[in-house]
C-alpha cells in the first residue's frame, strides 16, 4: 500500500500512512490476514507522488480512492485523480470514498 502526502504537510495525530493503513485493513476490501507493506512517498505535487509510488513499488494495479469535492474547490484546485488518470500507466480501479 502507497501513501502519498504533500511535502510539508503536517501531521495530526497517528502517522498518515499507518492511519491509511489501518483504514485499508478496516475497510474490508482485503482479508484480515493479508499481509501489507507501507510505501511513503512525500512530493510537492501528489499526482506527481502517486505515479512516482507506482514505479518505485512496480505496481501492476492502483486502487485510488476519489475524494468528493465542493462545487468552490471544483473551480479553484485540479484533481489529483484527474491527474493519475491522464498519465497513469497501469489499470486503475477508483473507488468513490463513501463506499470506505
Amino acid at each position: 500500500m502507497a501513501h502519498v502526502q504533500a511535502q510539508g504537510e503536517e501531521a495530526r495525530g497517528q502517522a498518515p500512512g499507518q492511519l491509511a493503513l489501518a483504514n485499508v485493513r478496516a475497510s474490508g476490501l482485503l482479508p484480515a490476514a493479508a499481509p501489507l507493506e507501507l510505501y511513503e512517498e512525500a512530493h510537492l505535487n501528489p499526482a506527481t507522488g502517486v505515479l512516482q509510488a507506482i514505479t518505485d513499488t512496480q505496481a501492476d494495479l492502483l486502487v485510488l480512492v476519489a475524494r468528493p469535492r465542493s462545487f468552490l474547490a471544483g473551480l479553484f484546485h485540479r484533481s489529483v485523480t484527474a491527474a493519475v488518470l491522464r498519465h497513469c500507466t497501469v489499470p486503475v480501479l477508483l473507488l468513490p470514498a463513501e463506499s470506505l
